[in-house]
């Protein structure tokens, strides 16, 4: 007779009220520990898109802002450019308006200067006047020697090119021979005897500036605006005015 294992129906053990309720929570707590961790999983793969594409649209947006802020800047520099450029071209037309009213202001000036001398007698009718005008310099002086009193000269005037305060050289004029040179006055050579470095001479006036001077005294002094190279000894005295006048009468 064979040996045969005894069978025997297992039975669960039965379990109290208690047990079970035990069982219960523990299921529930396991199906809680092991479900949290998915769902905040599949939340984040589920929400994850919208926040990158708001990032996303963020950053887009912020670049398109900047950019139109760059092209705001960049127009508003332009403008300022373009203002200035405007601005520099208008201030180069008045300067340039201003130097060419002064170049035809200084061309006109330029065309005449003044020099001084002590009134010696107005001669109306003769429409002349003779005054005495200082010499510069020593050498000028010894070669008045080699005139003769009354002989048309040519006065040199030493000084600036619109003033001068005293005779350089004393030439002998050349017949048919105009003038060609700056601060020389056509004149007759009263008496070529200096005086303490003064010469005597004659020279014509306008007939408007004979009533300019008419109250100068002989020994007062005159200022006379003479013309740079005159064609004739008429022209050659522009104005006659009383020294220390700001007014002159041509």
């Amino acid at each position: 007779m064979g040996f045969q294992p005894r069978q025997e129906e297992i039975s669960p053990r039965p379990r109290t009220s208690g047990q079970a309720a035990a069982a219960v929570v523990r299921c529930v707590v396991r199906c809680l520990v092991f479900t949290a961790p998915r769902r905040a999983r599949i939340t984040e793969l589920v929400e994850a898109p919208a926040a990158a594409t708001a990032a996303h649209g963020d950053i887009r947006l912020g670049r398109r802002n900047r950019t139109r802020r760059r092209r705001g800047d960049e127009k508003e520099e332009h403008m300022r450019t373009h203002h200035a450029y405007i601005a520099a071209f208008v201030g180069m037309l008045t300067l340039s308006a201003a130097s060419s009213g002064a170049v035809q202001s200084a061309q006109i000036k330029s065309d005449t200067y003044t020099w001084s001398g002590e009134l010696v007698s107005v001669d109306t009718a003769g429409m002349n006047m003779t005054v005495k005008s200082r010499v510069a310099y020593p050498e000028a002086l010894s070669e008045l020697k080699q005139f003769t009193p009354g002989e048309q000269v040519w006065i040199v005037w030493s000084g600036g090119h619109d003033y001068s305060d005293a005779v350089r050289q004393v030439r002998r004029s050349a017949a048919g021979r105009r003038i060609d040179e700056d601060l020389v006055l056509p004149a007759e050579l009263v008496s070529p005897e200096a005086s303490n470095q003064y010469i005597t001479i004659r020279v014509k006036v306008p007939e408007s500036s004979l009533a300019a001077i008419r109250t100068v005294k002989p020994g007062e002094w005159v200022t006379v605006m003479s013309r740079h190279r005159p064609s004739t000894n008429t022209d050659a005295v522009v104005a006659v005015r009383p020294y220390g006048s700001n007014t002159s009468t041509e």
